[in-house]
């Protein structure tokens, strides 16, 4: 595909909030990207608070709603709490994962 013919995104994902695994690097962040770009409000998932929170205020710098939550995601209760962390700090539930 050539870059001159890709257009800005739609906004479809407009006020989702969007949960994202592995979002402090490589194909996670790349996804938490694209869903924010698409108007998304992104909830950050990543075992490794260290390296989420800097990822996750990279994405701010860009105009991006994103939150980080460090959770393991092989734990159930872990994910549990992130989600319920999730729902209370945006205030809205879960639209995709």
């Amino acid at each position: 595909m050539n870059n001159d013919t890709v257009t800005a995104p739609a906004r479809r994902f407009a006020g989702t909030v969007c949960v994202v695994t592995g979002a402090a690097r490589g194909i996670g962040l790349s996804i938490a990207e694209r869903f924010g770009a698409e108007g998304a409000r992104v909830a950050c998932f990543d075992v490794s608070a260290a390296r989420l929170q800097p990822a996750v205020a990279g994405l701010a710098e860009r105009g991006i709603e994103a939150r980080a939550y460090a959770a393991d995601v092989g734990r159930r209760d872990a994910v549990a709490a992130a989600f319920e962390a999730v729902e209370r700090d945006f205030g809205a539930p879960v639209g995709v994962l």
